[in-house]
């Protein structure tokens, strides 16, 4: 493989990470927003969020296999696996967020802009800031398992499916290194711009 072909590889697999990423953060946002403020809401998503996290995630990309095109698999899956897990946390943490501030805020008439900005956007960020980075890795390799199973196309999944068929054993070991390093600088890197920001905002 020549170096444009490795990146063009590796260019296909993070933008489908960081499209789930984004597509996931937004709607988990939206919808748990929805629920916090609509309790019956959150009853009715409530099966379908446990069914999610229930089912096995070999089962899921299956079934996506079975109903949609191999194209869409590991992003279909991906924000499957990572929805969930973000709309739990960020509903937990808007139902977390300090009583006495809100009351306070009702008293005083706080704009509801300044509500959200100091209050509920800081909740939910330093709930799920520390567990983002495992978020991603786990969401990492699932779009990659996702492109195994769905044999996609110069991806890093359909790479390693392609040297299982050869019986590559050594370049599926280099691509298994490949992604442990990239898994390693996106959580350091997460991690880095967590610190950054809780530096340079301090909210009270």
């Amino acid at each position: 493989m020549g170096s444009i072909e490795f990146l063009h590889t590796l260019y296909n697999t993070l933008s489908r990470l960081f499209l789930v990423i984004l597509l996931s953060l937004l709607g988990a946002t939206i919808v748990a927003t929805i629920s916090y403020k609509y309790k019956v809401v959150k009853q009715l998503l409530s099966p379908f969020i446990v069914f999610l996290r229930a089912v096995p995630t070999i089962a899921i990309i299956i079934l996506v296999l079975i109903w949609s095109t191999t194209e869409s698999v590991p992003i279909v899956v991906g924000s499957l696996i990572l929805f969930p897990i973000l709309y739990e946390s960020i509903l937990g943490a808007l139902n977390n967020s300090d009583v006495n501030l809100l009351k306070m805020s009702k008293i005083y008439k706080v704009p509801q802009k300044r509500v959200i900005t100091d209050i509920y956007i800081p909740s939910v960020y330093y709930s799920i800031a520390p567990n983002l980075p495992s978020y991603i890795g786990l969401t990492f390799k699932v779009i990659i398992a996702g492109e195994v199973l769905s044999q996609e196309s110069f991806s890093i999944g359909g790479e390693i499916f392609l040297n299982k068929i050869y019986l590559e054993s050594s370049n599926i070991f280099a691509w298994i290194a490949i992604v442990i390093v990239i898994n390693y600088i996106l959580e350091n890197g997460l991690k880095r711009l967590n610190y950054m920001v809780s530096r340079s905002y301090r909210w009270k």
